[in-house]
């Protein structure tokens, strides 16, 4: 028997439904609940940030961000923190690991 630990303690609580926009993506997130990963579908996963609009070039409303720069999401501190480095760095793009439709994918963000 395999036991494990979510590190999103939000998961299982009343959805809030608080939505974060990143200018940097032009996306709005929400930290994945129990009620949004039924409202899209999200099987599997406990921890990351939904993506919540539809107006994105890139991402999919549904998607899931589950990793910035080979570290995991929990919350939007974590992404924001991310983001921050890599400009920083003066990087253009941030390496982003998502779920799409059930499906996990690396891809590299261009930063506004």
């Amino acid at each position: 028997l395999e036991v494990n630990l979510s590190k999103n303690t939000n998961y299982y609580l009343q959805s809030i439904n608080k939505n974060f926009f990143v200018p940097e993506l032009n996306i709005n997130l929400q930290v994945l609940d129990i009620e949004t990963a039924k409202r899209y579908k999200i099987k599997n996963y406990k921890n990351g940030l939904v993506v919540t609009n539809k107006n994105s070039n890139f991402f999919k409303e549904g998607d899931l961000i589950i990793e910035a720069e080979m570290n995991s999401i929990f919350h939007i501190t974590d992404l924001n923190e991310k983001i921050k480095l890599v400009k920083n760095n003066k990087k253009k793009s941030i390496l982003i690991s998502l779920v799409r439709e059930q499906q996990e994918k690396f891809v590299a963000v261009f930063l506004k």
